[in-house]
Protein backbone atom coordinates (compact mmCIF):
# COMPACT_ATOMS: atom_id res chain seq x y z
CA UNK A 1 0.00 0.00 0.00
CA UNK A 2 1.33 3.39 -0.60
CA UNK A 3 1.46 6.28 2.15
CA UNK A 4 -1.41 8.67 0.47
CA UNK A 5 -3.48 4.93 0.75
CA UNK A 6 -2.78 4.47 4.25
CA UNK A 7 -3.65 8.42 4.80
CA UNK A 8 -7.19 8.12 3.40
CA UNK A 9 -7.37 4.96 5.16
CA UNK A 10 -6.83 6.30 8.71
CA UNK A 11 -8.69 9.32 7.68
CA UNK A 12 -11.79 7.27 7.35
CA UNK A 13 -11.23 5.13 10.10
CA UNK A 14 -10.21 7.21 13.05
CA UNK A 15 -11.52 10.69 12.34
CA UNK A 16 -14.53 9.82 10.56
CA UNK A 17 -15.07 6.54 12.27
CA UNK A 18 -15.83 4.07 9.48
CA UNK A 19 -15.85 0.44 9.61
CA UNK A 20 -14.69 -1.84 6.49
CA UNK A 21 -17.87 -1.81 4.46
CA UNK A 22 -18.40 1.91 5.27
CA UNK A 23 -14.44 2.56 3.90
CA UNK A 24 -15.56 -0.15 1.00
CA UNK A 25 -18.38 2.09 -0.10
CA UNK A 26 -16.41 5.76 0.25
CA UNK A 27 -13.58 4.20 -1.81
CA UNK A 28 -15.56 2.62 -4.54
CA UNK A 29 -16.57 6.49 -4.80
CA UNK A 30 -13.07 8.15 -4.28
CA UNK A 31 -11.33 5.79 -6.49
CA UNK A 32 -13.77 5.10 -9.28
CA UNK A 33 -10.29 3.86 -11.93
CA UNK A 34 -10.00 0.73 -9.80
CA UNK A 35 -12.11 -2.45 -9.67
CA UNK A 36 -14.08 -3.06 -7.30
CA UNK A 37 -12.40 -6.63 -6.32
CA UNK A 38 -8.70 -4.42 -5.88
CA UNK A 39 -10.67 -1.56 -3.91
CA UNK A 40 -12.07 -4.63 -1.57
CA UNK A 41 -8.77 -6.42 -1.43
CA UNK A 42 -6.74 -3.24 0.01
CA UNK A 43 -9.70 -2.63 2.59
CA UNK A 44 -8.95 -6.38 3.76
CA UNK A 45 -5.17 -5.73 3.80
CA UNK A 46 -5.12 -2.52 5.95
CA UNK A 47 -7.78 -4.04 8.68
CA UNK A 48 -5.60 -7.34 8.85
CA UNK A 49 -2.87 -5.41 9.37
CA UNK A 50 -4.75 -2.93 11.30
CA UNK A 51 -6.16 -5.64 13.71
CA UNK A 52 -2.41 -7.49 13.93
CA UNK A 53 -0.74 -4.34 14.93
CA UNK A 54 -3.60 -2.70 17.14
CA UNK A 55 -1.99 -3.72 20.60
CA UNK A 56 1.61 -1.66 19.41
CA UNK A 57 -1.07 1.41 19.42
CA UNK A 58 -2.55 1.34 22.29
CA UNK A 59 0.60 0.96 24.72
CA UNK A 60 1.75 4.62 25.51
CA UNK A 61 5.75 4.35 26.36
CA UNK A 62 6.38 6.67 29.84
CA UNK A 63 8.27 9.72 29.51
CA UNK A 64 10.16 12.10 31.73
CA UNK A 65 8.11 15.19 32.37
CA UNK A 66 9.97 18.32 34.08
CA UNK A 67 7.52 20.74 33.94
CA UNK A 68 4.87 21.84 35.75
CA UNK A 69 2.68 22.70 32.97
CA UNK A 70 2.25 20.60 29.75
CA UNK A 71 -0.71 19.90 26.49
CA UNK A 72 -0.73 16.18 27.83
CA UNK A 73 -3.13 14.78 30.83
CA UNK A 74 -2.04 14.00 34.08
CA UNK A 75 -1.99 10.57 33.52
CA UNK A 76 2.00 10.58 34.49
CA UNK A 77 1.98 12.69 37.70
CA UNK A 78 2.44 10.22 40.26
CA UNK A 79 2.80 12.59 43.07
Amino acid sequence: MKYEELAVFGKLRKAEGCGPVTIYTKLLMKWPDLPKEKVAEKVKHFFRCYSMNRHKMATITPGYHAEDYGNDDNRYDLR
